[in-house]
């Protein structure tokens, strides 16, 4: 009876190294089929990251130079506006000083 459970505990001792072995076997397999995956995933992922990261800096480029432009152009505008109001304001104190020298020789 002793040999019977020692030779059933042996069997599954050996059973379960056997198992043991196994799942050693499709840890590997499956780290191999993990890193081709990985290595399917980068091989489509790098050219399409490097396109986009390309697109986002001409953007983020083509962004600021319209920004620029933009800036140049209300700034030529404003000062336009300065220039005319200028010259409204001159233009208008030289018609009050032209009334007031008017108004002095009618007096």
């Amino acid at each position: 009876m002793k040999k019977d459970m020692k030779e059933r505990l042996r069997e599954e001792l050996d059973g379960m190294r056997t198992r043991l072995d196994e799942l050693r076997v499709k840890g590997k397999l499956g780290t191999m089929e993990l890193r081709d995956k990985l290595a399917e995933y980068k091989q489509a992922f790098d050219p399409a990251y490097a396109k986009a990261k390309q697109k986002l800096g001409d953007l983020a480029e083509s962004g600021v130079d319209e920004s620029k432009a933009l800036a140049e152009s209300l700034r030529a505008g404003w000062d336009e506006v300065r220039r005319t109001h200028q010259e409204l304001a001159d233009k208008a104190h030289r018609r009050r000083e032209e009334e007031h020298d008017a108004k002095r020789n009618r007096d």
